[in-house]
This record gives structure tokens, sequence and C-alpha cells, in this order.
């Protein structure tokens, strides 16, 4: 908790103008699970998907898990 609240005033003084805003809709532990239904008109996107490099995010875990079972043989 210590470190969640320096890395909150780190914010907070880097975005003085739109931290509190961000403070009153965001939760600082757990989602709002109930809101999820706001983003139900969303659709995935492959172009985003690429753009943002999402993929190396699931190449990793994939290589991780072969690792993983390879060092369990």
């Amino acid at each position: 908790i210590p470190t969640i609240l320096r890395e909150e005033q780190g914010l907070a003084a880097a975005f003085p103008q739109e931290w509190p805003q961000f403070i009153a809709t965001t939760p600082r532990f757990f989602p709002r699970f109930w809101r999820l239904a706001a983003l139900k008109g969303i659709r995935w996107d492959r172009q985003q998907w690429l753009r943002n490099r999402e993929y190396q995010a699931l190449l990793t875990v994939l290589l991780v898990l072969l690792l993983l079972h390879l060092y369990a043989e």
C-alpha cells in the first residue's frame, strides 16, 4: 500500500488536471464488474491488436508454458 500511495502522489503531480477525474472513476484495487456492460458494444480489432503489439504478451505466455512443460519432463 505504501508503494501505491507513492505512485498515486507522483501521478497526481504529473497529471494535476486529469487526476481528480481518474481517481473518482477508477477503483484502486478491484474492478467494478457491474460496469462491464458499458463495454458490450466494443468490438475486438485485429489492426489495433497488431499496432499495440499485444501479440507479444500472447507469445510470451506460450513461451513460458512451453518452458514449464519442458522443465517438468
